[in-house]
């Protein structure tokens, strides 16, 4: 299994009546680029938000660290740092 970071944009009409293509970013978890796309496309938010995918990352080394990914079933245990932390 292979990190994806997938780069979309669309237009939301709640944002300056959708003048403006906005973009944001999320992680799919794939075997290969194909089903990371697939995976994309499943998300609810991307159909939701009507997103199209402008750009694939596939994360493997980042500041010299190769990223290994472990099958894990435990709760999410993200931490969310703010600015001034």
């Amino acid at each position: 299994m292979k990190l994806y970071l997938i780069h979309v944009g669309y237009y939301d009409p709640e944002i300056i009546g959708s003048i403006y293509e906005q973009h944001t970013n999320f992680f799919v978890v794939a075997e290969n680029v194909k089903e990371a796309k697939n995976k994309a496309r499943q998300n609810s938010t991307y159909k939701e938000k009507r997103m199209h995918i402008d750009g694939i990352l596939e994360l493997n080394v980042i500041n010299g660290y190769r990223i290994k990914l472990i099958e894990d079933d435990s709760t999410d245990d993200t931490v969310i740092y703010g600015y001034d932390d």
